[in-house]
């Protein structure tokens, strides 16, 4: 009986397995960098994404006190002290737009990254006649009431009082902000809103039929501290405080350009993720470039980028 010859089976060699093993490992590094990649792109996204959403909030807050920043007030500084005489916030601000150093311990020294803005905003209240005013106390009849009236305001409280002043668009010679006293109607159901204020000379001053009842408003801003965060704070002079509005704003800066009656913000916000390294992005490079400082250690585990909106001061 025959025996069936079979050949001895070879094993791979040592060298035959690194080499099939490197070979393997270059294909998984590949596919592994095809997966990868996109999730950085994604991440990227989400960052300028997240730190453009932050500044567009910002200029939404900004937007219309800078635009209507002054109207009817006094530009001058002394004479925008003098026609309030209260010395507190926001009376006794330089002017209505003012943008100063923030020095503050937990954000540091920063130039023009605060800013103080006093502003009107509309009420839907109109004069029904004209009215020449002599004295510093005048009654005029209007057509609707401002919702923010306060009834019982002080004097010695001018963080509530500030809701109480109001301006006049067409007041002439010169618009001084005046100060709600109180309302009355007639017999015939006409409403007439009583006001004192402080002129600037002795000359009358005329209200012109037809002219809007501005209310005024103030508001303050600055980078503070939030935790382990920073964040947009503003305060708007009514006894609530400093409140935070957009967080993740690591900086903010302001230049004020009156001959060409403009107002510039630039922010410095940060992106949605937090990476284990520091990142070190082209805006936050020039941003240090252009104003110095020092990146907070942890703002800079996030993706930075730079925003700039540029506003036109329509009462200046």
């Amino acid at each position: 009986m025959s025996r069936l010859l079979t050949k001895k089976t070879r094993a791979f060699s040592l060298v035959e397995l690194l080499v099939s093993s490197m070979i393997a490992s270059m294909i998984l590094l590949g596919l592994a960098g095809t997966i990868y990649l996109p999730i950085r792109l994604m991440q990227y996204t989400d960052d300028i994404d997240a730190a453009q959403s932050r500044a567009e909030m910002i200029f939404a807050i900004l937007r219309t006190p800078i635009e209507y920043a002054g109207y009817g007030l006094p530009k001058d500084e002394t004479i925008y002290r003098e026609c309030f005489g209260i010395s507190a916030n926001p009376f006794n601000w330089p002017g209505p737009l003012s943008i100063s150093l923030s020095d503050r311990k937990d954000t540091g020294r920063r130039d023009n990254a605060s800013c103080r803005i006093t502003y009107a905003t509309e009420t839907k209240c109109r004069t029904l006649s004209q009215e020449v005013v002599s004295g510093d106390i005048f009654k005029i009849a209007v057509s609707g009431t401002p919702s923010q009236l306060l009834e019982n305001t002080a004097e010695s409280n001018p963080a509530v009082a500030v809701r109480s002043w109001f301006v006049f668009g067409a007041m002439m010679p010169r618009c001084v902000p005046a100060r709600y006293t109180g309302r009355s109607a007639d017999a015939a159901g006409t409403t007439y809103l009583s006001f004192i204020f402080k002129k600037i000379n002795s000359e009358p001053v005329s209200i012109p039929e037809n002219d809007e009842i501005f209310g005024m408003r103030a508001l303050e801003c600055e980078i503070r501290k939030r935790n382990d965060d920073f964040a947009l704070f503003t305060n708007d002079q009514t006894g609530s405080g400093w409140q935070p509005r957009v967080d993740g704003v690591i900086d903010i800066r302001f230049a004020l350009d009156r001959k060409n009656r403009l107002v510039t913000v630039e922010t410095l916000t940060r992106g949605a993720h937090r990476y284990k390294d520091t990142v070190t992005s082209d805006a936050q490079k020039e941003w240090q470039r252009k104003y110095g400082g020092v990146i907070p250690e942890e703002s800079r585990h996030y993706r930075l980028a730079s925003n700039t909106a540029v506003f036109e001061l329509k009462n200046f």
